[in-house]
């Protein structure tokens, strides 16, 4: 995607592709990840519409990536997330 963090709020986001590059239609359906702190604290939690999960269905991926940790702290490795190039900061 594509946002302008200058431009006012609700116009921030300004293209949505999915990776081959085929725009996103606004009646396209998609799951988003988020933080367990987000889903927390959203005033869209509980909210049938948005179909929202519980922290509870979070619970085996947040399990999966503290062992991920773990493994790559005792083998002398450290997780570093990397820029793949999706997000474009227009400003």
């Amino acid at each position: 995607y594509a946002f302008d963090p200058a431009a006012k709020a609700g116009k921030r986001l300004t293209k949505v592709t999915y990776p081959d590059g085929k725009p996103l239609k606004d009646d396209d359906k998609l799951t988003v990840a988020m933080s367990n702190f987000m889903l927390a604290n959203s005033p869209l939690r509980g909210n049938k519409l948005y179909n929202m999960v519980t922290l509870n269905d979070a619970v085996p991926i947040v399990t999966a990536l503290f062992q991920a940790t773990r493994d790559a702290h005792a083998d002398g490795k450290c997780i570093s997330p990397k820029s793949e190039g999706r997000i474009t900061i227009l400003s």
